[in-house]
């Protein structure tokens, strides 16, 4: 989902999902998915153009036709089999140019609900659902030239805001901790003061007291 297409446009290279954390291609979800999904395109291209084999030569392209559009009017993505559960770890997307770009995107999947007594005839239930927003990103574009992006941006879905900074703390929060894992801060060598526990909360943001060193 893009979340600040301020040109009202948006150019789409390439975009996968992956199943781990560094973005390798035998990870990514493409090949399994069923269907390639979005919310326009320009032109009547359609949204396998960011999916496909052929990577940066060519682009989805999609509009909301003003140049304020709002947050999360332009979307891409794709539909698993039924029976497929996957988690997606990392996201690469290729934009082509700063004007056309998003620097803050979201990534989602759809929740399904069974809701009573709202089935069909001879069914008692039907299914619904929502989309849930995993996890956001900011500033994601890379270097250019001339406004053209030199390389993909490769977004891990990890546990790394809120991360506490000192000259006087050392801690374990990097690396690929999810929502709820825990993480030990602690006062470098040399410093004295009681070690604390920090939590990644739903947002992939830690949630905790730093030690007073």
């Amino acid at each position: 989902v893009a979340l600040d297409a301020s040109g009202g446009d948006w150019h789409v290279e390439d975009l996968s999902f992956h199943t781990d954390f560094s973005c390798s291609e035998s990870s990514a979800l493409n090949q399994d998915a069923r269907e390639f999904i979005s919310s326009s395109g320009t032109g009547g291209l359609d949204p396998s153009r960011a999916f496909d084999s052929n990577g940066t030569t060519t682009a989805w392209i999609a509009s909301c036709g003003s140049s304020n559009c709002q947050a999360s009017n332009l979307w891409l993505g794709m539909l698993l089999n039924d029976s497929q559960v996957a988690t997606v770890l990392c996201v690469r997307i290729s934009q082509s140019h700063r004007q056309f770009a998003a620097s803050a995107i979201a990534l989602e999947r759809w929740e399904t609900e069974v809701v009573n007594g709202a089935g069909s005839s001879g069914s008692s239930t039907s299914q619904a659902g929502f989309w849930l927003r995993v996890r956001e990103w900011h500033n994601i574009l890379p270097e250019s030239t001339n406004g053209v992006l030199l390389e993909d941006s490769m977004l891990q879905v990890v546990c790394d805001g809120g991360i506490p900074i000192g000259n006087d703390l050392v801690h374990d929060c990097d690396g690929t901790k999810q929502p709820w894992d825990e993480c030990t801060v602690q006062c470098k060598e040399g410093y004295s003061g009681q070690s604390s526990t920090f939590v990644c909360a739903d947002d992939f943001s830690y949630m905790g007291i730093a030690p007073s060193c």
